[in-house]
C-alpha cells in the first residue's frame, strides 16, 4: 500500500512540474519571466537614394529693343560663390551656343570660360571700369549659351553674371547696349530641358541668390 501511495505521489509530482512550466515560468516572487527579444538584425530599410548635382548654367538673352548695333548681351563671366566657404569657381565648359540677333560683334564662345578678363577690378568689387578689347561673348538678341560649371549650385549660393553693360568694345565697335538677361540652371546640359530659374537682369552684375532647389534622383 505504501508503495503504491509512493508511485502515486512521485507521478503527480512530475505533472505538476511539467504543467507549471506549460502554464508559465515565474520567478521566485510570482512574476512571470519575460523572454527577451533575440533578434539582433540591423534596420536596413535606410534611404540611399542618389541625387544629381546641379552643375549647369542656361543664359538667356531676353532683351526688348528694335534691333541694331551691338544687340544682345555681351558676356565676360560668370561666378558661382559657395554660400558656407566663400570659394569661387567660373565656367569650365559651354556646352551649347546659340547665337540671335543682330550685329553680333564676338561669337568666341569660349570667352565666358575662366576668370573675368573685361573688368579689371572684379576681384575688389569693382566694376566701374571694362575694357572692351578683352575677351567676351555676344549672345545677340534672343541668343541663348549653356555652361558647365566647376562646382556644384546649391541653395544659398550666389550666381553672378558679368555683362559688358555700356562698355565701350573694340575699336569700331562702339558702345555695348544695356541688355537684359534671365539665368537658370539645371542638373543636365539639354538646353531643352528641365530648368530652373534663379533671376534675371541687367548688367554689368547681375548677382542672384540661388533659390531652394528640388532633388533629381540619380537614373
Amino acid at each position: 500500500m505504501i508503495r503504491k501511495f509512493s508511485l502515486l505521489f512521485a507521478l503527480l509530482l512530475v505533472f505538476g512540474l511539467v504543467g507549471c512550466e506549460v502554464e508559465g515560468d515565474e520567478d521566485a516572487d510570482g512574476g512571470t519571466d519575460v523572454v527577451p527579444d533575440t533578434d539582433t538584425n540591423p534596420d536596413t530599410d535606410t534611404d540611399t537614394t542618389t541625387n544629381l548635382a546641379y552643375r549647369f548654367v542656361r543664359i538667356d538673352d531676353v532683351t526688348v529693343s528694335p534691333g541694331g548695333e551691338n544687340i544682345g548681351a555681351d558676356l565676360d563671366a560668370v561666378i558661382l560663390t559657395k554660400a558656407v566657404t566663400g570659394t569661387q569657381f567660373f565656367a569650365e565648359n559651354v556646352e551649347s551656343y546659340t547665337l540671335g540677333d543682330g550685329d553680333v560683334a564676338n561669337q568666341n564662345s569660349s570667352e565666358i570660360t575662366k576668370a573675368p578678363d573685361a573688368f579689371a577690378g572684379w576681384a575688389n568689387g569693382d566694376l566701374s571700369e571694362c575694357d572692351g578689347n578683352e575677351g567676351f561673348v555676344a549672345l545677340g538678341q534672343g541668343g541663348q549659351i549653356v555652361v558647365r560649371m566647376g562646382g556644384e549650385i546649391e541653395a544659398g549660393d550666389n550666381l553672378t553674371v558679368l555683362e559688358l553693360s555700356r562698355c565701350e568694345l573694340e575699336s569700331g565697335l562702339g558702345t555695348a547696349s544695356d541688355d537684359d538677361v534671365q539665368v537658370y540652371v539645371s542638373v543636365a546640359a539639354e538646353p531643352g530641358g528641365t530648368w530652373e530659374l534663379v533671376g534675371g537682369g541687367i548688367g554689368p552684375e547681375i548677382s542672384l541668390s540661388v533659390p531652394a532647389l528640388p532633388a533629381v534622383p540619380a537614373p
